[in-house]
């Protein structure tokens, strides 16, 4: 194969000492810009490069409007059209901060969900009798509790007299219950649960009145969600899109912290895409004559 100085494929072959390699693109850290609350985050590949995204993170923080989000990476041509989607998250819940990582090695997702919950009755109960409980992975929750006494109840013995703990030695809050009839509001309290796991119960301090009712629902929101993602690995060519899809966004939810690292390469569309200086195009020519692809 001639080229254009005179020098052939075959002559810059035997000037090598090993075979040629790909060049990498120029490395760049991008902080991408906040969309308005409500809104997805969008960022096109600029005319002036090809682009191929190594890592992705942002925050989603979401408002309090009752709704179960979704996460999505998405991939769009020119006119907007996804031709690729990749899965971050379900579940995702109001007042919640969810942090996101995402890059092209193989990781193993740490799945995000709903908040976890229990309701239970128990009537006489003795001293530290469980009334219900909550198990719990590792992380950083807010627990809320629902209290109904009914039955024979007696002021002095069935007032403030459910606490949450661990099972254990760790106290997470008295509740000051009255024996008023009704639901009676409790938290939210932050409690954190370590790395191996654990729970929290609603337990008698004392022991109730004999006939007394004892009713409790607890419910555990975690406060930080945080998931690893894997993506594909694609050039964008110029006019291509990536977007951070918030599925049943809601007006207040809000797309923060975000941060690109990106492989770039010039383009030049009159010359098919890339704009490569003539010794490197030889060379990888001749990287593909070496793998057999070329006669």
């Amino acid at each position: 194969m001639q080229q254009g100085n005179g020098r052939t494929l075959k002559s810059r072959r035997q000037q090598l000492a090993a075979p040629p390699l790909y060049r990498r693109g120029i490395g760049q850290l991008l902080i991408g810009t906040n969309p308005a609350a409500g809104a997805n985050y969008t960022r096109q590949v600029p005319g002036d490069y090809w682009e191929r995204i190594l890592s992705l993170a942002f925050t989603l923080t979401t408002s309090a409007t009752a709704a179960a989000r979704t996460l999505a990476m998405n991939f769009l041509d020119g006119d907007g059209h996804i031709w690729n989607q990749t899965a971050i998250a379900f579940g995702v819940t109001q007042s919640n901060t969810y942090a996101a990582y995402g890059d092209l090695a193989q990781v193993s997702p740490i799945a995000g969900g709903t908040g976890l919950s229990s309701e239970g009755s128990v009537t006489s109960p003795g001293a530290t009798a469980t009334i219900t409980s909550v198990a719990l992975p590792a992380g950083t929750y807010q627990v809320s509790a629902v209290v109904n006494l009914a039955g024979t109840v007696t002021q002095g013995t069935d007032n403030n007299n459910i606490k949450l703990n661990n099972g254990g030695l760790t106290l997470y809050a008295n509740l000051d219950n009255t024996i008023a009839a009704g639901e009676q509001y409790f938290g939210p309290y932050e409690i954190e649960i370590p790395s191996s796991g654990g729970s929290v119960l609603a337990q008698t301090i004392g022991a109730a009145t004999t006939g007394a009712i004892y009713s409790v629902s607890l419910t555990a929101t975690p406060t930080v969600y945080q998931t690893s993602f894997q993506f594909p690995d694609f050039v964008l060519q110029p006019g291509w899109q990536v977007q951070i899809a918030v599925g049943n966004i809601q007006a207040a939810d809000q797309l923060s912290g975000i941060y690109l690292n990106l492989e770039r390469y010039s383009s030049d569309y009159a010359n098919g895409g890339y704009e490569l200086e003539q010794d490197e195009r030889i060379q990888r020519e001749l990287a593909e004559y070496q793998r057999g692809n070329w006669g």
